[in-house]
Formats: C-alpha cells, sequence, structure tokens
C-alpha cells in the first residue's frame, strides 16, 4: 500500500521548505522529508544562527559602550553558553514557525531519511534503517531534492514549474 503525493521533496532546508510551501500553494499533494533538523542548516548552523549570535555580541558591545554616554551596568554578565542558549531559541522558533507554515497548507512532514525506490517512489526510514511509516513507500511525481549548498541552478540543476 502506498501513500500518493504528487509532490515529494526531500530537505526542509532554503530550496526545499520554498518548494513545499510553491507546491501547496498551487494546490497540489506535498510531502516534505526531513532527516536532521527541521528548517536545515539555514536555522540551526548556518546564516541565521549565525545572526542570532551577532545580535547577542553587537547588544553586549553596546552595553560596554554605554558607560561613555554616563549609563552604568554593574552586574553585566555574559558568555557564549547564554548566547548559544539564546541562538538555539530563536532557530527552534523560526522551525516551528516554519512547520507550523507547512501544516496550514496541508504539506505532511515526515521525519527520517528520503531512500529513492525508483522514478516515482521513495522510502522513509530512520538513522536505524528501520522503515517509519506503515507504507513501506510513498509515490509522487515530480521528486524535488534540495540542493545542499549549491545554488538551484548550478551544474545541472534547474527549476520547474509546478
Amino acid at each position: 500500500m502506498n501513500e500518493k503525493y504528487d509532490v515529494a521533496v526531500i530537505g526542509s532546508g532554503s530550496g526545499g521548505s520554498e518548494a513545499a510551501l510553491l507546491a501547496a500553494e498551487k494546490g497540489s499533494k506535498a510531502i516534505l522529508i526531513e532527516k536532521d533538523a527541521f528548517g536545515g542548516t539555514r536555522f540551526h548552523r548556518g546564516c541565521y544562527a549565525v545572526r542570532a549570535l551577532h545580535a547577542s555580541s553587537r547588544v553586549f558591545r553596546q552595553i560596554i559602550q554605554s558607560r561613555q554616554f554616563g549609563i552604568e551596568s554593574d552586574l553585566l554578565r555574559s558568555s557564549l553558553v547564554d548566547w548559544m542558549k539564546a541562538q538555539r531559541a530563536a532557530s527552534s522558533r523560526l522551525a516551528d514557525d516554519l512547520r507550523n507554515g507547512l501544516q496550514t497548507l496541508n504539506v505532511r512532514i515526515a521525519a527520517g531519511t528520503g531512500s529513492l525506490l525508483s522514478d516515482h517512489q521513495v522510502r522513509i526510514t530512520d538513522s536505524l534503517e528501520t522503515t517509519k511509516m506503515s507504507t513501506p513507500s510513498i509515490s509522487f511525481w515530480p521528486l524535488v531534492r534540495a540542493p545542499t549548498f549549491r545554488h538551484p541552478m548550478a551544474r545541472g540543476f534547474s527549476i520547474a514549474t509546478i
């Protein structure tokens, strides 16, 4: 028994989440498969994570520089651990917002590794290679595999309209 989708997307990073959103907005039945942290590198280790850490450092610097304007802060305490907690909290909020937006558009979100069985079938497994779904495979057309660390137009990747 297979579940049928119009579009299967592997990866919830920038390309994958956008592809799933566009497919759902066009009325396609879509599934998004993610094996790692939801939202991909951009939220958890990439540009958004770096921006969160940069914001912490910027505020810290402003507090230190405020002394020249007569503002004293005697109990100023900061550590990288605190900054990392703030970064993780921001990443989690962004991932939750993305997940909620996709679910509002009825995009099915599946945790696990998507493996191609054929041109139009994918299996979702966990890290122990056990099938995560009650059905052995998912049928779809087309597959959208989000390229990792590549521009979508680089080396043979093309953007198709849905």
